[in-house]
């Protein structure tokens, strides 16, 4: 058996993208209070004894990319609500653990993020809405 040995040299270039960050999105929770209709489902007394029925939440992560790129986890809290305040709301199930990859130029769902009205704030906040603020790693 023989081996052979050559020598050599070269030149080449790369082209290196850098990644445009995730961008994220969620809906706004609203609801009514207890007096609401069938459909007035949300922030109505729980019978779970934590407060007020959760408010579930669809957060959409996009990537701009040309390429797969990770999303790991989604922080959410309260930034605002046109009434009552924004310590009469707490967030649930967030940070939520996702590590899947957002596909090039795609979108992902995430869903087991929810608000939740105190059980303290019983009146004045019928039809509250609540905007929260995203995070992504």
């Amino acid at each position: 058996m023989a081996y052979g040995l050559t020598k050599g040299s070269g030149q080449g270039t790369a082209k290196i993208t850098a990644a445009s960050p995730l961008t994220i999105t969620g809906t706004q929770a609203s609801g009514w209070d207890d007096d609401s209709d069938s459909r007035g489902r949300i922030l109505r007394g729980g019978d779970d004894g934590s407060g007020r029925d959760a408010v579930p939440v669809t957060v959409t992560i996009s990537n701009p990319n040309t390429f797969h790129h990770w999303a790991h986890t989604v922080r959410a809290s309260v930034l605002s609500t046109n009434k009552c305040a924004v310590t009469d709301f707490s967030v649930e199930g967030a940070p939520r653990q996702v590590d899947l990859p957002v596909v090039a130029n795609g979108r992902l769902v995430v869903r087991g993020i929810s608000v939740r009205l105190a059980k303290k704030a019983n009146g004045g906040c019928k039809d509250a809405k609540v905007t929260l603020a995203y995070g992504i790693s």
